[in-house]
């Protein structure tokens, strides 16, 4: 299994931890009281905080190598000025058969949760992502997850991705996940 995703104990090993996550204060509460907390209060619980950092590092990697298609018609990420949209489920189950990781629902809906987390994602919350968009006026709508460039990417690695040439457009401003496009 790759190093990026290999048991470290992580996440998709058989040592397993539950943090959870108030997305409000995006602040983790005791791994103890997770399960209980979760169920009381619906907020999203993730498995290993260490495969929260490996992941969203492993994405960005993928992104600077190229192994994810951009800003073309069908691509797996389109890259604008403030903002990146990942295309989901596809770029997710790109990146699990790019590293060798059944892409199942259990490690589908890893890194979703991850991405809920994620700082870099906007909006950070467990009902509203992914998002419907258009990535052209003709252009299906299509899910994905807008990831805010600064702090993610720097000034360089966004002059050499390049940008899509056409505004992305939200089809449902904040869409809850799992419902079909409008």
């Amino acid at each position: 299994m790759p190093a990026a995703l290999s048991p470290a104990p992580g996440a998709l090993s058989s040592a397993r931890t539950t943090t959870t996550v108030n997305f409000d204060t995006k602040a983790e509460i005791a791994p103890t009281a997770a399960s209980t907390v979760a169920r009381a209060t619906g907020k999203a619980t993730v498995t290993n905080r260490d495969f929260l950092d490996r992941f969203m590092v492993l994405l960005h990697r993928l992104i600077l190598s190229g192994r994810l298609s951009r800003n073309g018609p069908s691509s797996d990420l389109y890259l604008r000025p403030n903002t990146l949209w990942l295309i989901v489920p596809s770029a997710l189950e790109n990146l699990a058969r790019i590293h060798h990781v059944p892409s199942d629902a259990g490690v589908l809906e890893q890194m979703y949760t991850a991405l809920r987390v994620a700082p870099e994602v906007e909006p950070a919350d467990l009902r509203y992502l992914p998002r419907w968009i258009k990535v052209s006026s003709e252009a299906e709508p299509r899910s994905a997850v807008q990831i805010k460039t600064s702090g993610y990417l720097s000034d360089e690695e966004i002059a050499a991705l390049g940008f899509h040439p056409e505004e992305v457009l939200i089809v449902a401003p904040l869409q809850a996940a799992g419902e079909a496009p409008p």
